[in-house]
């Protein structure tokens, strides 16, 4: 029975950890050494944007998006956004 228990707990505790990795955010985009498309947010549209960050170089602060070409602008096109 306790082994029964001991079971049942870890298969419990392992689907909660896929349903945190499940939510997490896309990964970063390298675009050069020490340059980064980084994943803001996904909006209620489904678009996710993107911020150029870097730990060493100024960057400009606006939100991007990427098509299913692989490109991204600064204006969202719903019909084809990642």
């Amino acid at each position: 029975m306790k082994i029964l228990f001991i079971i049942f707990i870890l298969l419990y505790l392992s689907a909660c950890d896929f349903a945190e990795q499940s939510k997490q955010k896309p990964a970063s985009i390298k675009i050069d050494d020490d340059l980064y498309y980084a994943p803001v947010d996904k909006g209620k549209d489904g678009c996710t944007g993107y911020q150029i960050t870097s730990k060493t170089k100024a960057t400009i602060q606006m939100i991007i998006y990427q098509n299913n070409a692989g490109e991204f602008a600064t204006d969202k096109n719903q019909l084809n956004c990642l």
